[in-house]
């Protein structure tokens, strides 16, 4: 998908957000309320959760396991100077209205 004419074409991006409106969980559609889900995140994991939680992410409660809580996306396997949250978010899944409303086209498309 080319996100891009959607900044020129807003009746193009309100059908996108309005085809795909509910978030997978939208019991943390908060920050805090994602927040608290890395209160069992190991500090020895690597990644700050308080960038990912900002990201959208849920903590699963497993290993270094985190979820979209719009578009369901499952990221793990955080290594020493892996990627930024946003960015890999954005390549795993560029159709995520949370993303897309927040980062913008031109961020996703830097991404690809």
């Amino acid at each position: 998908m080319n996100l891009l004419k959607y900044s020129k074409d807003f009746p193009s991006l309100l059908h996108l957000v309005r085809n795909n409106p509910y978030p997978v969980y939208p019991e943390y559609s908060s920050f805090l309320s994602r927040l608290k889900t890395y209160e069992s995140w190991a500090s020895t994991l690597l990644k700050d959760k308080y960038s990912l939680a900002e990201c959208s992410f849920k903590y699963t409660g497993t290993q270094d396991m985190i979820q979209c809580f719009f578009c369901g996306l499952i990221l793990k396997n955080w290594m020493q100077g892996s990627g930024d949250a946003w960015f890999e978010h954005s390549k795993s899944n560029p159709n995520c209205i949370f993303v897309i409303l927040y980062k913008g086209n031109q961020f996703i498309e830097n991404v690809k």
